[in-house]
């Protein structure tokens, strides 16, 4: 009896094992695993991309801020030099 009980349980075996491999088996799972591979590469190179395209904009608009203060600054300065270049000129002119 436990020799017929052995073989059923070693068929039952070998139906499960060919059986796995029609499904696809590890070789399903390799290419599944690669295909999932690829496609997370892509998405790691497209998120790096969009956040380095994301860093350039923000430096773009810091820079932007920075010129128009720099502008103010000048136009202040130039104010100012006019001012005192006029002063200095109408001194000379008495």
């Amino acid at each position: 009896m436990s020799i017929l009980a052995l073989a059923i349980a070693i068929v039952a075996l070998i139906i499960s094992i060919l059986a796995y491999q029609r499904a696809g088996g590890t070789a399903d799972l390799k290419k599944r695993v690669e295909a999932l591979t690829a496609i997370t590469d892509t998405l790691r190179e497209k998120t790096a991309d969009t956040l380095s395209t994301v860093d350039l904009k923000k430096r773009i608009d810091t820079l932007s801020s920075l010129t128009d203060s720099l502008r103010e600054k000048m136009a202040d300065a130039l104010t100012k030099m006019e001012k005192v270049i006029r002063k200095e000129g109408e001194k000379k002119g008495e």
